[in-house]
């Protein structure tokens, strides 16, 4: 069987991997959950008497995450990231 050399390097680049699937995985979570929610919110507010529904909430949430809240939800997934790399961590040693 082959053996593999775990140098400084080795490690870095494996935390780092590990760090950077925690952030996607948080970031891809939040912004899920911002576009359900505005889309949701959307559609409960702007309903009037008369019955007409809002045109394509999904869409107009997708844009307005995009346009107005991408650094909000990097920002709070790098929080998460950051807390669930340190847990890892711990957990490991």
């Amino acid at each position: 069987f082959a053996t593999v050399n775990r140098t400084f390097l080795v490690n870095s680049l494996m935390y780092y991997e590990i760090f950077g699937g925690f952030w996607t995985v948080f970031f891809v979570g939040g912004l899920t959950t911002f576009i359900l929610g505005s889309s949701a919110s959307i559609w409960y507010y702007s309903n009037d008497i008369s019955g007409n529904k809002p045109h394509s909430p999904i869409t107009t949430s997708i844009a307005r995450a995009f346009r107005c809240h991408l650094g909000s939800i990097a920002f709070g997934s790098l929080l998460l990231a950051l807390l669930a790399f340190i847990r890892t961590l711990v957990a490991l040693l």
